[in-house]
Parts: structure tokens; sequence; C-alpha cells
């Protein structure tokens, strides 16, 4: 669980969620028009969706680079 915690994917996920369900509810008393608050709580999935597969990719990258540096050092 507690790496669970500290993943930066899965913070952005969380924060995503609960920002975008606070718009989606709460627009309207905020005074935002219905299609107003649709398309921020939109904006913020798609943010935080790229940002969670473009750290997927980094993460993947890191993973590979790590997996050559290993095959040099045994002799590959």
């Amino acid at each position: 669980m507690k790496d669970l915690l500290e993943s930066k994917k899965f913070r952005t996920m969380l924060i995503g969620l609960v920002a975008s369900l606070l718009v989606a509810l709460f627009g309207n008393a905020a005074g935002m028009e219905e299609e107003t608050a649709r398309q921020i709580a939109q904006v913020i999935v798609i943010l935080c969706a790229s940002y969670i597969g473009a750290q997927g990719l980094a993460d993947l990258g890191k993973e590979a680079q790590k997996e050559r540096q290993n095959g040099k050092k045994n002799g590959g």
C-alpha cells in the first residue's frame, strides 16, 4: 500500500479524479454553466491521463536502460 501511495501516477490519478468530480458536481454552485463545468472536468481527466501515460513511458525507458547496463556488467 505504501508503494501505491508513493506512486506519482497513482497520486495524479487521485488528484485528477477528485478535481474533475469537484468541478462537475460543484461547478454550477460556483457560477459555471453546466457545459463549461463538464468541459473543464474532461480537460482535467485528459491532462491527467496524458501525464500518467507519459510517466509510464518514462518508467519503461528507465527499466530498459537498467537492463542494458546490467547486460554490460554481466559481460553482454
